[in-house]
């Protein structure tokens, strides 16, 4: 799980550096919308997953899971297999789900009272 959640952070970081670098360059929004964002909700889903289950192997697969489905969905809507990325109405529903499964990851690990 080490990894999952060190893969939340970088695209994470990485994700929130875009989007400054967007104010200046049209060329790191593309970057950013296209890959960073949905990458972050993808790593996001592997690690609530993860933590939910506590097996990083169920995490990674529902992770891969979903891009999968994902870049299915928008290939055949689109046809064209980057439809799923350069889509701007997914970009909201990929900051959803981030945020959800960050949510799910802070519930799912907090200090359990009373248990020691």
């Amino acid at each position: 799980m080490v990894l999952l959640t060190r893969a939340v952070a970088v695209f994470a970081l990485n994700a929130v550096l875009g989007l400054l670098a967007s104010v200046a360059s049209g060329e790191a929004a593309s970057l950013t919308f296209g890959w960073l964002i949905p990458m972050t909700a993808v790593c996001a889903l592997a690690l609530a997953v993860a933590v939910a289950t506590r097996s990083a192997g169920v995490g990674a697969a529902a992770g891969v899971a979903a891009w999968v489905i994902t870049v299915l969905v928008g290939q055949t809507a689109g046809g064209q297999l980057t439809a799923s990325v350069t889509n701007a109405s997914a970009y909201l529903p990929y900051l959803v789900v981030a945020a959800c499964c960050a949510a799910i990851v802070i519930y799912a690990t907090r200090p359990q009272r009373g248990l020691q």
